[in-house]
């Protein structure tokens, strides 16, 4: 009996998934880099190998491929060097993505200590200097140093040099490709594990050239090299003097370029050097303990055949449906279930989501994956996903243009390319990378944005505990065609941007830290600096702050991420806002504007919505309009879902929030989407205003100020309500205007349907315009100042009874518990744990020891910044004062809850 040649295709692909599934359990690093994947990126630590130690070799942008069984290279795409080749163990997992926080809470260290290393064997290294030269090579590193020469993170060489082209997955393996000055080289290695070593073979096809190339092969600090001639005099053999076992043998085969090798340097560096030619070279570079013979078995590379894989790596699907979550006023939210598990195992912790014409949805994950989900029917709520893509370092954002996806990572903007059509992205050509990167764990690649000429807007990651970076915490402008990268903005921690298609304007949020006193949204304009600086700063910044277009409450936006401006079609009130999204809690706000295109200043409009899932980034689908949402969990966030997909349509219901809130000099306006009921909207009892300002410093966020400098907040009177002559809007006219960073407005209103109308708004006050009342649909108000309304009943008074309940809920609504524990761990966290705490002793950084009480809780939870515990004071997330912010028995209550523990 015969098998037909309809079903012999689908047995042998059953054969080698199953040989592949024996491999990967037999394989150490399958876990994270599959048998079925080629490479994977990460920052990778080898400045301290035994008997392999180099100065500064720290490889920021590294491409990890596996070369054979237990056999491994990371290649430098910054300085296109093999930085280190090893065998055995892969790596020590300390990255944020792929190898870690698999336990809730934990997650890397801040800084540039707590790296990837290479574990296991040591083959050879490469010191801090590019791995292939035109003419003579020099053993430097040519890039230069930032403003802390201690830095590594310099970015790529210059272009004149070379540059990373990509990296493909063909039926032999990956097959890196870049050039050195403008020569295309095309490189594909094998490697055996031996011994105290092993024997790698780099296969490379290198076009013509009219210069002599250099190409690195390795460099052996404290070992003796000696190269002799070969018989045949194409190129030479090498010995390293000592122990017959540590043995190596180098050699190079050429079918043009005649090759010749040599040692350099202090390190032994052995370098191949290519002679001028007018053809395209077929060349093999060996070093090794053993024979190359069999590694180049099965190796076809003179022909460089570009066949596809055997099989598609991922070849099934994982089908999940969208399923509903609640109506929440004007908005139902449905959950899209993420496709886990499924047949890799893999974590899909979703970072960022794109939408194809067709209504496919591109998700990047933050652990190097890219999916795609496809509807089964248009009208359906079925999806069915497929794994498209792998092996990316950190992608937190996609963007379709003209159909091709371009991710942003922290090795720069990929391009990808499906090759052959079958759906699998196995091609990823280096866009764009002419930016930096530190090995700093927090310079996140944040968020990137389609401009309408073609070109995309980047926002980078700006914390620096270690050293103070070069292109840390800007916006950064890519041009269309990817050759040419712009300044754009500078002074932001950790920025999210939004763009209006409408006016060609960009946004970007921040987030409360040091010199950030609390949660920002800046409007982005070219050589403007934002106010933020890094702990790591040696050079301050030359250029004065530009404020905000809002500032917004920690305890309302604790966490800022993406915007989006909304299109004019499919979401109800919220067509044409602009939506803010809060990662800590998670929430949404709408940013109302005084004028457009070009704001002075913005008041916030809190959402009654809530979610739990991490928010990061927000789309529209591109048929019916409704807002998709999507985020994962890595950083403090009190959301239960560690990652996941969510979208919102109208209900058809009316929004029970103002639509527009704006500022004058005479008061504020309030405009909703119904008619208001006149004895509650015009009452001035049923509104509260305060005021503050904030500090910029140092320190870690800031409390409350009043005008006059001292703490707290100032309430200010509410001289009458008066509504629109279409009843949809409220001014209310306030005593004694002032420009201030801060003011909060609190409802308590009803609809005409007796609705309640229940909310708050906070503005930002740069300046004080005068109403045009016709425009705003008012007539003209008569007030008496000499009458002073009572404010909201019981709203501002602090009378609420101290409990260790009400201490539990405000440990968790104002973000305490993503610093503290309340169980004694610290994994993952950046404060110590409330566990036990009175009667403890303390040891600060500065100052005697003391034995914590409720006196020392206090005065924690007043003035942080004075005791700060030892082991704490290099945390990348440093504790705000809650001066002005909790009243007398929250304080109270929190200290109870922590007493309780």
């Amino acid at each position: 009996m015969t098998l037909s040649k309809s079903i012999l295709p689908f047995v042998f692909q059953g054969v080698f998934w199953a040989i592949l599934a024996r491999a990967q359990a037999a394989d150490k690093a399958s876990d994270y880099l599959e048998t079925s994947s080629a490479w994977m990126s990460s920052t990778l630590d080898a400045r301290s190998l035994p008997r392999f130690s180099l100065k500064d070799n720290c490889t920021i942008r590294g491409m990890i491929f596996r070369l054979g069984q237990g056999a491994y290279g990371c290649f430098d795409t910054d300085l296109l060097r093999w930085s280190v080749v090893w065998q055995g163990d892969f790596i020590r997992y300390r990255s944020m993505a792929t190898q870690s926080y698999f336990h809730p809470g934990q997650k890397n260290s801040g800084g540039q200590e707590a790296l990837c290393s290479p574990s296991g064997q040591i083959l050879t290294v490469t010191g801090l200097h590019p791995g292939g030269f035109l003419g003579r090579p020099q053993l430097v590193d040519p890039r230069p140093a930032g403003p802390d020469p201690r830095d590594l993170g310099r970015g790529p060489i210059d272009g004149k040099l070379g540059a990373w082209l990509g990296v493909r997955q063909e039926r032999h393996g990956a097959v890196l490709a870049y050039r050195i000055g403008a020569t295309r080289i095309e490189e594909r290695g094998r490697m055996r594990a031996r011994g105290q070593g092993g024997d790698w073979l780099r296969f490379l096809k290198v076009g013509p050239h009219d210069t002599s190339l250099c190409l690195v092969l390795g460099s052996f600090p404290g070992h003796a090299i000696q190269l002799t001639s070969a018989r045949d005099g194409a190129a030479g053999v090498g010995v390293s003097r000592g122990e017959e076992a540590n043995t190596l043998h180098f050699w190079a085969r050429s079918d043009s370029s005649a090759v010749r090798l040599q040692t350099l340097g202090p390190d032994n560096t052995v370098v191949a050097h290519l002679a001028p030619t007018t053809h395209a070279s077929r060349i093999r570079l060996f070093l090794g303990q053993g024979n190359a013979s069999s590694l180049s078995d099965g190796m076809p590379w003179f022909h460089l055949p570009r066949e596809p894989l055997p099989a598609m790596p991922w070849p099934e699907t994982v089908t999940t449906a969208w399923e509903p979550v609640s109506t929440q006023g004007s908005l139902i939210q449905e959950r899209l279930p993420l496709p886990e598990p499924n047949p890799w195992k893999r974590k899909v912790r979703s970072s960022a989501m794109a939408f194809g014409t067709d209504g496919s949805a591109w998700v990047t994950t933050f652990d190097g994956d890219v999916w795609r989900g496809t509807p089964l029917d248009p009208s359906g709520p079925f999806m069915r996903w497929r794994r498209i893509a792998a092996g990316l370092h950190e992608p937190m954002s996609v963007v379709l243009r003209d159909g091709a996806p371009f991710i942003f990572t922290r090795n720069g903007i990929i391009l990808l390319k499906d090759q052959d059509g079958n759906g699998m992205f196995e091609e990823h050509v280096n866009f764009c990378n002419q930016f930096t990167q530190s090995a700093e764990t927090r310079e996140f690649a944040n968020d990137m944005i389609l401009a309408n000429d073609g070109s995309f807007y980047i926002a980078k990651g700006g914390q620096q505990i270690t050293f103070q970076g070069i292109d840390n915490g800007r916006v950064l402008r890519i041009s269309p065609d990817g050759r040419e990268v712009k300044v754009v903005a500078r002074g932001l921690r950790q920025p999210f941007l939004g763009y209006s298609r409408e006016w060609d304007m960009l946004t970007a949020s921040d987030q409360q830290g040091h010199w950030v006193p609390t949660t920002a949204l800046h409007w982005i304009r070219e050589g403007h600096h934002y106010g933020f600086r890094p702990g790591a700063e040696l050079v301050p910044p030359s250029r004065e702050i530009t404020p905000p277009l809002c500032w917004i409450p920690h305890r309302v936006v604790q966490s800022a991420a993406g915007q989006v401006w909304m299109g004019k079609d499919g979401m109800g009130e919220l067509n044409g806002r602009m939506v803010c999204l809060d990662y800590y809690r998670p929430r949404l706000v709408t940013l109302s504007f005084d004028r457009l295109p070009f704001p002075r200043q913005a008041a916030v409009i809190p959402l009654p919505l809530r979610f739990d899932t991490p928010l990061l980034k927000a789309v529209q689908h591109p048929e019916n309009h409704w807002l998709h949402l999507v985020g994962f969990r890595i950083w403090g966030s009190n959301a239960s879902k560690w990652a996941g997909i969510l979208r919102l349509r109208p209900s058809g219901q009316s929004a029970e929030y103002p639509v527009e809130v704006k500022g004058f000099r005479e008061g504020v306006m309030l405009r909703f989407s119904q008619a208001l009921e006149t004895p509650s909207a015009a009452n001035p009892s049923h509104y509260s205003v305060l005021r503050w300002n904030y500090k910029r410093s140092s320190g870690y966020g800031s409390g409350y100020y009043k005008r006059q400098g001292g703490p707290g907040t100032e309430q200010v009177q509410v001289q009458g309500a008066h509504l629109s002559q279409d009843r949809r809007s409220v001014f209310l006219s306030l005593a004694d205007p002032q420009p201030i960073m801060q003011m909060e407005v609190v409802y308590r209103i009803k609809s005409q349907q007796n609705t309640p109308l229940e909310g708050s708004a906070y503005l930002t006050f740069h300046h004080l315009p005068s109403a045009d009342w016709q425009s705003l649909g008012f007539e003209p108000p008569s007030q008496d100042d000499s009458v002073v309304p009572e404010p909201i009943l019981a709203l501002r008074q602090d009378t609420r009874e101290v409990s260790v309940l009400r201490g539990r809920a405000l440990y968790q609504s104002m973000g305490c518990m993503a610093c503290h524990s309340t169980d004694g761990t610290t994994d993952g966290r950046v404060g110590p744990s409330f566990a036990a705490l009175i009667g403890r002793k303390r040891t600060f950084v500065k100052g005697a020891e003391q034995i914590a009480d409720e006196a020392y809780i206090r005065e924690s939870i007043l003035d942080p910044a004075r005791k700060v515990v030892q082991g704490h004071a290099q945390s990348d997330v440093g504790m705000p004062s809650y001066a002005g912010v909790l009243n007398p028995s929250q304080v109270d209550s929190l200290v109870a809850f922590i007493k309780s523990l």
